[in-house]
């Protein structure tokens, strides 16, 4: 009799781990304003934090700050992402508002595939000491009684999810002076991650929230990075937003993620997880064992 019990467990227990697979359990803490810009050294409680089971792609963190790092702002959610891939990777980058005054915006976004990965408490230290987000203030948009002409160009899949909002009223001839300012927008292509998208036209309607945007994806598995997105608005000179132009901004600000930095504890972590999991594959071995006596 003692021999059958053993044995039925051993199969729930497996069946069990088979049925928990297809879901994912997420931190679940809800967008909360904090006074003062978090650091490494200066973390919050996250306690008010909850979890939730999910059959939602990614484990979720966003953490960022609107007024130049003077407060903070964050939220872990599940999220189900537009990306056609599920690897994990951290978002970074910085915004430029087109009535600048003084203040940039700059966001982290986390993205991860394991039980409670995007819990505040325990990830958060480690993606900000990783993380170095440099800012870059460009030349404010001028009105010119000599238009400048843009540079042009589109590689999208189908020309009208390049800017659809402004597609009526774009030019597209590269001769073209324009009358307002000239825009580039770089996406990566959500399919795979990997191929970028450039848009650059003529923009006839001042709709533009920005006048520069820059974040950078960082792949943790592969640990590599891309431009996930760029945009530059601007006025100031013809072609000021061609790609050598654009280059020439980048290397004045710095977007970069340490892998070393994030990976110190969780190679830690993994090493205590295999050694209990070896002690436990010990155990199990051993009551096979008195099972079979």
């Amino acid at each position: 009799m003692m021999k059958v019990i053993r044995l039925d467990f051993c199969v729930f227990f497996i069946a069990t781990t088979v049925t928990l697979v297809s879901s994912l359990n997420c931190s679940s803490c809800s967008l909360r304003v904090f006074d003062y810009y978090i650091t490494p050294d200066k973390i919050p409680d996250f306690s008010y934090c909850t979890t939730n089971i999910t059959t939602q792609k990614f484990c979720s963190l966003n953490f960022y700050s609107d007024d130049n790092r003077k407060t903070s702002k964050l939220r872990a959610y599940p999220n189900d992402g537009i990306e056609h891939v599920s690897v994990p990777y951290i978002l970074a980058g910085f915004d430029v508002p087109k009535d600048f005054n003084g203040n940039f915006g700059m966001g982290l976004l986390y993205q991860c595939l394991t039980d409670n990965c995007n819990h505040p408490q325990t990830i958060l230290k480690r993606i900000l000491q990783a993380t170095t987000i440099e800012t870059y203030q460009p030349v404010p948009l001028l009105s010119s009684s000599e238009p400048p002409t843009c540079f042009t160009y589109n590689n999208f899949t189908s020309i009208d999810i390049c800017r659809p909002s402004f597609r009526r009223d774009q030019s597209s001839r590269s001769n073209d002076s324009c009358s307002t300012y000239c825009v580039t927008s770089i996406r990566i292509d959500a399919t795979d991650l990997k191929t970028e998208r450039l848009c650059a036209y003529c923009e006839q309607q001042p709709m533009e929230r920005f006048t520069y945007i820059d974040e950078r994806v960082f792949l943790l598995n592969e640990r590599t990075s891309r431009l996930q997105q760029l945009e530059f608005v601007c006025n100031s000179s013809s072609y000021c937003n061609s790609l050598e132009n654009i280059r020439k901004i980048q290397q004045q600000y710095k977007i970069e993620f340490d892998f070393d930095k994030f990976d110190e504890k969780s190679a830690a972590t993994m090493l205590s997880t295999s050694i209990l999991g070896y002690f436990l594959l010990f155990y199990i071995v051993d009551i096979t064992r008195v099972i079979v006596l």
